[in-house]
């Protein structure tokens, strides 16, 4: 389970302090215990974290050990001095005394099979010695039968001198020596020689830093599943890949495309995103590289999948144009790059979403989203999606009525001056065709509105009543507007104002037919009529006005005056949102949301339409999405089905409520009351409202109400809550670090078969973790995670099998455990499962299955397996040309034997 909450700054440093503290106290119980290379380790890990008493120990401990006389080594062969078989007994029955703690039969085993000339037995009779077991500490005699079993080949003996050499034990700290011992030992295969030399190189202190060096070091013994080389490694290829990127950008800005290429490439090849965009920029502009879409797409691509904004956006641009010609359009992959950049704010990729929702290009056509993306890019000042646009409300104000052309135009003018004042050219030449299009008033009528908008309303007025005169029936519509209204120096006259409307409505004005239907239905200075409300919003609605059409809508959906007809009703929302008004989006998912008829209710097409408005700032739509929220639970029984959609219910009557809507507030509280009652009733909702106290976040941090929360809800029933608490002893995060109560909700989590709880219980088993280590158990933990379906504890299992811990020494389990992990997708199994194929263990060898797993662990970025990919390829290479160099050797003999025969 991987930890949820972030630290502050403060917070950080406080657990860099809480971990040196560990480090130094884990020391010093390694000290009591006699283990002193494994002290010092933590001892130099303390210092790093900052402990100020941690160098004065490091020097205290070097200081124990008695300076040590080196003889020249020089190789000898080993010869036994006793059978074989005898040797092996007596060492293993020393290694068995040892371990048990038995020193005085250790000794002797071991004394005896090194007499006998095996060097594993002369190494362990020394480490003896170097421990003080059974002994007196003597670091000189360990040192001389290291150096006797080194001399005979034994990699550990070297590792240890080489050990000695870095840590300035015996011997003053000397890094060339150092990296003679342990490139010994390195040479040999020892994985832990392997990474520390690995170590030494990526450090710098006793010699120079050097990752060229490092990098292949630390990939050989993360090959032997050495976990620390893994950690060193992925640490080493992000600082060169890093180092590759900022040498190619300096090439780049020097113009030496060429060499930016190579740097580009070899950043990329480590698992650089800006790199590999970079990269695909030089194969599209052909910098550095001939010129190829196909390869700009293939890095672009990489790039894109690792979340690479401008990469995402660059491979939609090629999807969609085919390279140039080079490829077939790709429409559907197109979108996708272009939707995923867009949601990440990309000004670029949201212009072209537009574009294909407006075309149904990769997509179904939906106007409503064009105009949404068009404007999420608009909005960024985006001058090209300030032109399109505009340019979108010109194309609309064409074919509407007078009333709706006047908005849309409005619109289209607001868009194209912004575009226009950034020196968008193509704006400022459309600008001027907006007014001649207006019709009807001409020039006049397009002052008086803007003279509106601006609050001018003298100007306004007088302009309206020129337009008036001239018989322009929306001008008279306006007109009525002032006077209901009272704006600006017009004094409120709503009796003006009904024959205003009256007159517009004789002059076949939509608004003021409108406007003449809600004075029927309200009463304005005339009886309520709500059938001749109707009758006017019907005849406003036929003539194309949108806001008719929702009102007559509404009429069929209550029915009241009309016989509701829910069905009609949604007929007359969708004109109005096939006509972009949002409202009419608003009012048809409302309807989608709340039909009865099973043929009419559509939550999801409900979603699909209040969702973007509510996304854009509608508060109205926000209380909507609310209520649509609401509503999903209904007939879900789970409740932390529930308790998710009431949360999101919770969250978007919140915004609406913030955004001005009080409508909202009495929904909120009873959203919240609702949500409350859920949670508390559900292990889940303990767990959910637990980890937000504990963390504070968008509520006051209270960490011991919310650990009181975890355990109820661990104590009824959620595996999860019980693992969150483990991890929380385990670490000291928001607790003080106590391995039994760890332990104690590990147990709790693995009894509610929480794999993650498995995992680390078996872990403090396998190490001995505030427990005595029992590798038998941590086996068993291992296989109930593994058989629960939880990849990693597979993978996990099989390394025990391979080491021979808890379980017997197993090829045939491991590859069968290890298998099951990679086909769950674990990605250092499915490296595992490569090289077990390659090296035959376990398994037959089969090239194939090998290559077939590298592939899928390094499409996956795992480091090894794409060098293990190049050897591979490397390999199948090689065995082509050897199979072909014998077949021709084995023709010309034929050839030979053949003329041999004639003569």
């Amino acid at each position: 389970m991987i930890w949820p909450f972030g630290n502050s700054e403060e917070r950080k440093q406080k657990k860099r302090a809480k971990q040196a503290r560990a480090f130094y106290e884990d020391a010093l119980d390694q000290l009591e215990a006699q283990q002193y290379d494994k002290a010092l380790d933590l001892l130099e890990q303390a210092k790093e974290f900052g402990h100020s008493e941690a160098e004065t120990k490091i020097a205290e401990v070097r200081a124990m050990f008695e300076k040590v006389e080196e003889q020249p080594a020089e190789p000898v062969q080993s010869t036994l001095k006793i059978p074989e078989e005898e040797a092996n007994a007596l060492y293993e029955k020393g290694i068995a005394a040892r371990d048990r703690g038995d020193y005085s039969t250790a000794l002797q085993a071991l004394g005896d099979a090194a007499k006998g000339g095996m060097p594993a037995a002369i190494f362990e009779f020394g480490q003896l010695f170097f421990a003080g077991k059974g002994v007196e500490r003597s670091l000189q005699r360990s040192f001389d039968c290291a150096m006797a079993a080194a001399k005979l080949g034994y990699p550990r003996a070297m590792l240890f001198i080489g050990t000695l050499y870095v840590k300035g034990l015996g011997f003053e700290p000397n890094g060339e020596k150092a990296v003679e011992w342990l490139g010994k030992a390195a040479d040999l295969g020892d994985a832990s020689a392997q990474f520390n030399l690995a170590l030494l190189y990526s450090k710098g202190d006793l010699v120079d830093r050097n990752f060229d060096k490092a990098i292949p070091l630390a990939k050989a013994a993360a090959a032997q599943g050495h976990e620390k080389a893994q950690q060193l490694l992925d640490n080493l290829q992000e600082s060169e890949r890093d180092e590759w990127m900022r040498q190619g950008v300096e090439a780049y800005k020097k113009g030496d495309f060429q060499n930016a290429a190579f740097l580009f490439r070899q950043s990329a090849g480590a698992g650089s995103a800006p790199a590999a965009f970079n990269l695909g920029l030089c194969y599209e502009n052909g910098e550095g590289v001939r010129q190829d879409y196909t390869k700009a797409l293939r890095w672009y691509t990489k790039a894109a999948e690792l979340g690479h904004v401008r990469a995402q956006c660059s491979a939609g641009v090629l999807c969609e144009n085919g390279g140039e010609g080079e490829f077939e359009p790709r429409p559907e992959e197109a979108f996708s790059w272009y939707l995923k950049s867009a949601e990440q704010g990309n000004a670029r990729a949201q212009l072209l979403l537009a574009s294909a929702y407006r075309r149904g290009f990769g997509c179904e056509q939906d106007p409503v989203a064009a105009v949404h993306w068009y404007t999420r890019a608009a909005e960024q000042d985006y001058a090209q999606a300030q032109y399109d646009l505009g340019l979108w409300y010109l194309e609309r104000a064409r074919d509407l009525n007078p009333e709706m052309q006047s908005e849309m135009l409005g619109r289209a003018r607001n868009w194209l001056e912004k575009a226009s004042a950034q020196g968008f050219e193509k704006a400022k030449k459309m600008l001027p065709d907006i007014i001649r299009l207006q019709g009807g008033g001409g020039d006049r009528f397009v002052e008086a509105v803007e003279a509106a908008k601006a609050g001018d309303h003298q100007k306004a007025m007088e302009l309206y009543e020129q337009c008036a005169e001239e018989g322009i029936a929306e001008a008279t519509a306006a007109l009525g507007q002032y006077y209901e209204k009272g704006e600006g120096d017009v004094a409120a006259d709503p009796k003006k104002a009904l024959e205003y409307y009256a007159k517009a409505a004789e002059q076949g004005s939509p608004r003021g037919m409108l406007f003449l239907g809600m004075a029927n239905e309200t009463g304005m200075c005339t009886e309520k009529n709500m059938p001749k409300a109707i009758e006017y919003y019907r005849r406003a609605a036929e003539a194309g006005n949108a806001r008719a059409m929702i009102l007559l809508g509404v009429a069929y959906e209550e029915g009241k005056t009309l016989e509701k007809d829910m069905k009609t009703a949604m007929e007359w929302y969708q004109k109005a949102y096939d006509q972009g008004d949002d409202n009419g989006a608003m009012y048809l998912g409302m309807a989608y949301r709340d039909a009865k008829d099973e043929g009419l209710c559509d939550l999801d097409k409900a979603d699909s339409l209040l969702r973007p408005l509510a996304e854009n700032g509608n508060a109205n739509a926000m209380r909507e999405m609310a209520l649509l929220e609401w509503k999903r639970t209904l007939g879900v029984r789970e409740p932390e089905k529930v308790l998710v959609l009431m949360e999101d219910a919770c969250e978007w009557a919140k915004k609406s409520k913030e955004a001005g809507d009080k409508r909202a507030e009495g929904l909120l509280k009873t959203l919240e009351t609702r949500r409350d009652t859920v949670r508390g009733a559900t292990p889940a909702g303990l767990l959910y409202t637990g980890l937000r106290l504990i963390e504070g976040k968008d509520i006051q941090q209270d960490e011991k109400t919310g650990l009181r929360m975890l355990e109820v809800a661990a104590n009824a029933g959620s595996g999860p809550a019980a693992g969150v608490l483990g991890l929380c002893y385990a670490k000291g995060d928001h607790v003080e670090a106590d391995n039994d109560k760890a332990r104690h909700w590990f147990e709790r989590g693995a009894e509610l078969k929480n794999p993650e709880s498995m995992m680390n219980l078996a872990f403090m088993y396998l190490n001995g973790v505030g427990i005595e280590a029992d590798p038998e158990k941590a086996a068993h933990l291992y296989e109930q995670a593994a058989e629960a379906g939880f990849a990693p504890a597979g993978f996990h299992l099989s390394q025990m099998y391979r080491e021979g811990k808890g379980v017997p020494k197993d090829s045939a389990k491991e590859f069968e455990w290890a298998l099951k992990a990679a086909e769950a997708g674990h990605v250092p199994a499915q490296y595992h499962v490569g090289a077990l194929y390659w090296n035959g263990d376990g398994v037959g060898r089969n090239l194939v299955e090998a290559k077939a797993w590298m592939s899928k662990a390094a499409e996956a970025g795992f480091a090894q397996a794409k060098d293990m990919m190049a050897r591979l390829e490397k390999f199948e290479h090689e065995l082509m040309e050897r199979q072909k160099a014998a077949q021709a050797a084995a023709q010309a003999q034929q050839a030979e034997n053949a003329d041999g025969e004639q003569k």
